[in-house]
Order: C-alpha cells, then sequence, then structure tokens
C-alpha cells in the first residue's frame, strides 16, 4: 500500500540507488537477461529481490490483520490492476480525433455496474443494522439488488449505443468488448479471494501464498538450471525467458513446500476462523466450524509406509499442483497482452516487478479454482436451519417481525395442544 500511495517517492530512490546501498543509477528499462551494462543488469535484479521481499512478507503479515481491512485492501488492488489492463487502449488523440472522448467514462461506469453486482448485496447487508433512514435505505438495497443492477446495465446499454458515430464503430465496439474481458479476467475472478477473506483467512494465505511460492521458485530454477537439459527449447513463445528446467523445478519444489507449510499454518487459529466468529476466551472459534483441522488422515503406501497427514494438506497439494501446472497460464496470457501492446511492463508502481498486474497476473484464475475446489469439496453441507434462517435475515425488518410473530403464534398453539 505504501509503495501505492508514495510511488513517486519510490521511484525516484531506484532512479538514484546510492540511496538503497547501490552505486549505479538505473532505470526501468534494464533486462535481467542479455548483456549486462556496468551492472546494471545485477543491480534491477537486486531491486528485485528486495521488493519482492517486502511484498512477501506484506502478504503474510496482512494475515494477520483483520478480515475487513484485508478485503478493502484486495478491493483497492483490484481497482488499480483493473485501471492498468483497460488503460492499455486508452488512445486520447484517437479519441479526439473521432470526436469520442467517453472511453473513460464508459469504462469507470461499467466497473460500477460490475462492482454493484459483486458486492452491493454484501455492503447493504452490513448497512442494514444502521439507524433510519440509512438502515431502510439498505433494506430496500438488498431487496431490490437485482432489479438495480439490471437497470445500471440499461442504462450502459442505451448509453453506449446513444453514443455510436458512423467512422467509427469498429473502434467503439472493440473498446467496449476490451472493457468487457478485462471485467471479466480481474473483477468477475477476484471477487472470490475476496469472498474467501471471510471464511477464512488460510483460503487466501494457502492458493495465492502458492502461487508466490511457485513464481519464485520458477526463477531460481530458471537462473540455476534454465535451458541446462532441455536446451533453448522455451516453456512458451510468449514467454521466451520462461524455461521448462523452472517450470518442471517449481511445479515439484512448490507442492512439496506447501505440503510441509500446511500443518505450520494450519495450527494457527486465527487464520482459520471465519469472520465473525473469533472467540478470545477460547482462543479461536468454535471446533465444529474447523472440521478439516481436528483430525488427522493415515494412508498406507504400498503396504510399506503408513503416512499421517492432515487433511489440510493433502488439499494443499491439490492447490499447488494447480498453482504449479496451470496457474503460469495466467501469466503467459499476461505476456500476450504486453506484447499485442507493446508494453514491457503493465506500470511502474513496484520497483523491479512492474505494476500491480504484473503480480496478479496468475492469482485471478487460482481465486477462481479456490472458490469452484471449497464449494465442491471442502465447504460443509449446508444446514436447512442455517439457509432458511439466512433467508429470513436477508428479508426487510417488518417481515422479519411478521414472521417472528406467525412462529410465536405457532410455537405457542402447538403448546397449548400438548397440554
Amino acid at each position: 500500500l505504501g509503495i501505492i500511495l508514495y510511488g513517486d517517492k519510490v521511484r525516484w530512490l531506484v532512479k538514484y540507488p546510492t540511496l538503497l546501498g547501490y552505486p549505479e543509477r538505473i532505470g526501468w528499462s534494464m533486462k535481467i537477461r542479455g548483456k549486462d551494462n556496468f551492472g546494471l543488469g545485477r543491480t534491477h535484479n537486486r531491486i528485485r529481490v528486495v521488493f519482492g521481499v517486502i511484498l512477501g512478507f506484506g502478504f503474510l503479515g496482512l494475515m494477520w490483520t483483520d478480515h475487513h481491512l484485508v478485503a478493502m485492501l484486495l478491493v483497492l488492488g483490484q481497482v488499480l490492476a483493473w485501471k492498468e489492463l483497460v488503460s492499455l487502449r486508452y488512445n486520447i488523440n484517437k479519441e479526439r480525433e473521432i470526436g469520442y472522448e467517453w472511453f473513460r467514462t464508459l469504462n469507470w461506469y461499467l466497473f460500477g455496474v460490475a462492482f454493484n453486482y459483486f458486492y452491493g448485496l454484501r455492503i447493504a447487508s452490513e448497512l442494514t443494522v444502521l439507524r433510519a433512514p440509512f438502515g431502510i435505505w439498505a433494506q430496500n438495497l438488498v431487496k431490490y439488488h437485482t432489479g438495480v443492477n439490471f437497470l445500471l446495465y440499461v442504462i450502459a446499454f442505451v448509453g453506449f449505443i446513444l453514443t455510436l458515430k458512423r467512422g467509427s464503430l469498429k473502434y467503439q465496439i472493440t473498446n467496449l468488448g476490451w472493457t468487457l474481458l478485462t471485467l471479466l479476467l480481474v473483477v468477475a475472478q477476484s471477487h472470490f479471494a475476496i469472498n474467501k477473506v471471510y471464511d477464512g483467512l488460510i483460503w487466501l494465505l494457502a492458493p495465492h501464498g502458492l502461487i508466490i511460492i511457485n513464481d519464485i521458485m520458477a526463477y531460481v530454477f530458471g537462473v540455476i538450471w534454465g535451458r541446462k537439459i532441455f536446451g533453448d527449447r522455451p516453456l512458451t513463445a510468449l514467454s521466451p525467458n520462461k524455461t521448462w528446467e523452472g517450470f518442471l523445478g517449481a511445479a515439484v519444489s512448490t507442492t512439496v513446500i506447501g505440503f510441509f507449510l500446511a500443518p505450520i499454518f494450519g495450527s494457527v487459529p486465527w487464520l482459520l476462523c471465519p469472520a465473525g466468529t473469533w472467540d478470545a476466551a477460547l482462543g479461536g472459534c468454535p471446533g465444529d466450524m474447523l472440521p478439516l483441522f481436528d483430525y488427522t488422515e493415515t494412508y498406507n503406501i504400498f503396504d510399506m509406509v503408513t503416512v499421517t497427514i492432515m487433511p489440510f494438506q493433502r488439499i494443499t497439494v491439490v492447490l499447488a499442483l494447480f498453482a504449479s501446472i496451470i496457474g503460469p497460464f495466467g501469466g503467459f496470457l499476461a505476456s500476450g497482452i504486453k506484447r499485442a501492446f507493446n508494453k514491457k511492463d503493465f506500470n511502474d508502481a513496484i520497483p523491479g516487478h512492474g505494476g500491480l498486474m504484473d503480480r496478479a497476473d496468475c492469482q485471478f484464475l487460482m481465486a477462481l479454482f479456490m472458490e469452484i475446489y471449497f464449494v465442491l469439496f471442502i465447504q460443509p453441507p449446508a444446514n436447512s436451519r442455517d439457509v432458511l434462517l439466512a433467508g429470513v435475515l436477508a428479508l426487510p425488518l417488518v417481515d422479519q417481525k411478521a414472521i417472528l410473530t406467525a412462529l410465536t403464534a405457532a410455537v405457542n398453539g402447538a403448546k397449548t395442544a400438548t397440554a
């Protein structure tokens, strides 16, 4: 967050790295591979490592803060990453030339519509406890959330059609398609990560921490053994610096590291408890909320070795394999987009790393996988009573009181009949 807010000062420090202990003056366009002019490539690597460590420990430290704070910072990161991506197609000269200067206005309006769709209901539900008239407004937003979303979408749809001009139809429609694609890639997928925060911070730390570990190990194995086993055959044409040695070495090491880290983080109560369930007296949350962390599983491998593990370790292995094998393809897509727009990085907010989109390119698909895997294999089946109660609490206060009155009368009638 400090790098985002004080980006200019950070960039100034990196332009004059003597303040960081480096003698050279460096810029942002240096290549990690290739010729090294006066050690500039090595200096860039050192800057990358320093800020990589800062980001890693910052992410880890964030896990010990409040769930709502983590969610808000993720939303902030989501906004900035989406802005970096959608701005690639913004061409102010082209817009002035064709007399169409609504590109950014339409972008941000559609972002607002998507934001309301994914987060509006949760925010409105939290505000229903406020005093009148704000609480009443929030209750109406909860009740009519779907209708409000549709109205906002219709306004965007009709407004876009009314701004279409002959001679620039291709440009305008292409920009609309690009905006919708970026909303799907960034906003739609990353909102699953934000949802997981409230199910327990461990479900954010595990999948996205594994992506970070895989990225680091791919770099390490690529530097040490890159092109020494499989030759000059690149992993993909989109990222010629990616090597098979780095890809395979990272897959194995990420799985092993994740397996042994799982019991360590899986024993920290704060990370396991869903939002709002922490009990200071217990030093955690009720045990029935943590079924995956209360027992172990025993496996007999070929009738030779008996292994006892936590269920969370098994889950972590699955997450690590996805993070290592499928996750990098998010980075390959980002590389293709940057090449299409002739960009080295999406931004220069993070010294040595580029923009937020450069760091989060693999995280979006991981967030979607974590949500699907959680719903299918981790989330305990919903109790019908809990589902019914959640539905009642989502109703306006007047309807809740009416249901309470009816239930009270029914219970009293049953007691009288029994007596």
